[in-house]
């Protein structure tokens, strides 16, 4: 089930990122800059200022426990970018994913956008995911996140029909 998280549950969040990124991330980046990036990210406080500033946050729930989630933010009047998609690896391959971004299509069109975007590291396996769901890459771009730190990622975007 997909529902909206609620304020003083962003806190799940923060927990089921500290419990994916380690088992996900650990070919991709250093432990060191993973620690970096889920401090930078997820601090309660930055969570509840992006909530005020109008992005979406929703959690995927299997029998009560909340074992995926994603954020969105509408960028632009015609793009809404799906700033964070994560799915627990026990639930890999089990169509959550594919829930989650049809669930942002729905999303995108309900706020008249025409296009989902996201940014996904270069070396990510999910990207042929993204690909096979109708993303394309438009560019690589490396973004400096300070501490000598960088995440090197593909844009990728897909139309929204209907």
């Amino acid at each position: 089930m997909i529902r909206p998280l609620l304020r003083n549950e962003l806190h799940i969040l923060t927990e089921l990122a500290n419990d994916i990124w380690p088992r996900v991330y650990s070919s991709m980046i250093s432990q060191a800059q993973m620690e970096y990036m889920l401090k930078w990210m997820y601090a309660t406080d930055v969570l509840q200022d992006k909530l005020d500033d109008g992005e979406l946050f929703y959690i995927y729930t299997k029998a009560t426990r909340p074992v995926a989630y994603l954020h969105l933010e509408p960028v632009s009047d015609h793009v809404l970018k799906i700033q964070k998609i994560y799915v627990h690896p026990d639930y890999h391959q089990s169509g959550i994913g594919r829930q989650l971004i049809e669930f942002s299509a729905e999303v995108a069109r309900s706020l008249q956008c025409s296009s989902l975007e996201l940014q996904v590291n270069r070396t990510n396996p999910a990207v042929g995911f993204y690909e096979r769901l109708g993303f394309v890459v438009m560019e690589e771009k490396d973004f400096d996140i300070g501490n000598g730190y960088f995440m090197n990622d593909f844009i990728m975007k897909r139309s929204i029909h209907g």
